[in-house]
């Protein structure tokens, strides 16, 4: 368990505070603005210069004799999910909701500027709020706005309902599972059920496709892929001009993901030639597999305890600073036993205030540690 210290402890009615405004506010992916607004509002108010990226925000909290830059960063979007707690204070917003904990996070990185109002550090510090973590781009376009410029290690906890209060886990193998996601557009001919061999079937090129998909990844056990969604047609006595499926794939290898997304367009061109139809691929995002770096796990390891967690096939656009720097990102326990279990992205998920203590103790150790010793 985390030991908090007392100045910590005393931040404790800020974090709670903060944490029901945002969860009021709860706004989707790219519709941050009161989000956004808030969170200006707070670091203007503790005399920081917060700069902002498209939804998201930026601010340097920065030391006079300091050369390097530990950046902490959280996720500032909601989900387009009705809540169904019983909390008191809920989402003002029906459809939308921080069913994923990014209410949480953000009030932790709005702790830590608080904290460090208080405690003056000779370090730099920059917190990134990110935007858009639930849909795509989020931190590419921070990346891209420049929020690792000098930045010589990054870190991020996030919410598990898993793992008890208190504790802390993280891997050095693959975290999160790298991911693509991509529609699939099948071109034929439409004609008279009554004379079908004047069409070319799209509905029956895509059929065919679905019942491939799964067996391409052959002998590759720790790679998922997925048809969501078929749509073909247009009536019930025409053959389909038309068909779309929606596809992802999942893995923890670049050279498993290489591997299927050949076999897939190996396939379409044979759907082609047997089906007489035309196809056309369109990769619609793509993630790496988040994997900390050693000198990032090494940091982390080096304040607190950490317990070692299983990959997931979620994704998390988190790994797209790790591909640039180094850093770490780890679970943050929220499992109490007074407080029925909901999994993330849950219409039911909630968690103990409490919770954002040790998260932000976590984050206060990594910022006061000698990090020479774990910089590369």
């Amino acid at each position: 368990m985390i030991e908090i210290s007392e100045q910590i402890k005393g931040l404790i009615g800020y974090l709670a505070e903060t944490r029901e405004k945002l969860h009021a506010l709860a706004e989707v992916s790219l519709k941050e603005f009161l989000t956004q607004k808030f969170i200006v509002s707070e670091l203007e108010a503790m005399e920081c210069k917060p700069r902002l990226v498209e939804t998201g925000v930026l601010c340097d909290i920065l030391s006079a004799d300091a050369k390097h830059i530990t950046a902490l960063r959280c996720d500032i979007d909601a989900l387009p999910i009705a809540e169904c707690t019983d909390r008191a204070v809920k989402s003002n917003n029906p459809k939308t909701m921080h069913a994923c904990g990014h209410d949480g996070h953000t009030a932790m990185l709005l702790g830590v500027a608080k904290l460090l109002t208080k405690v003056k550090l000779h370090k730099n510090t920059r917190l990134i709020f990110q935007y858009a973590e639930e849909t795509n781009g989020g931190a590419e376009k921070m990346i891209e706005a420049g929020c690792l410029e000098g930045v010589d290690e990054i870190f991020a906890l996030h919410l598990c309902p898993e793992l008890e209060i208190g504790k802390i886990a993280s891997t050095s193998d693959a975290m999160f599972a790298g991911k693509v996601e991509f529609a699939i557009e099948v071109f034929g001919t439409s004609a008279h059920c009554a004379d079908p061999l004047k069409g070319r079937d799209a509905l029956k090129a895509a059929a065919w496709i679905y019942s491939q998909f799964e067996g391409i990844k052959g002998k590759r056990k720790n790679t998922l892929t997925f048809c969501g969604s078929m749509h073909a047609g247009t009536s019930f006595n025409v053959v389909a001009d038309y068909a779309e499926l929606k596809c992802t794939i999942r893995y923890f290898n670049n050279n498993d993901a290489n591997f299927i997304m050949g076999k897939i367009r190996d396939m379409l061109v044979e759907a082609d030639n047997t089906f007489a139809t035309m196809h056309k691929l369109n990769v619609r995002a793509a993630y790496p597999p988040l994997v900390n770096t050693a000198a990032g796990l090494k940091a982390l390891k080096s304040v607190v305890e950490i317990e070692k967690c299983l990959p997931r096939y979620t994704a998390e656009d988190f790994a797209f600073y790790l591909q640039k720097t180094d850093g770490c990102m780890a679970w943050l326990g929220c499992k109490s036993s007074y407080r029925e279990y909901y999994p993330l992205h849950s219409n039911m998920f909630d968690f103990d205030n409490a919770t954002l203590c040790n998260g932000l103790e976590v984050f206060y150790r990594l910022l006061t540690r000698n990090r020479f010793a774990s910089i590369r």
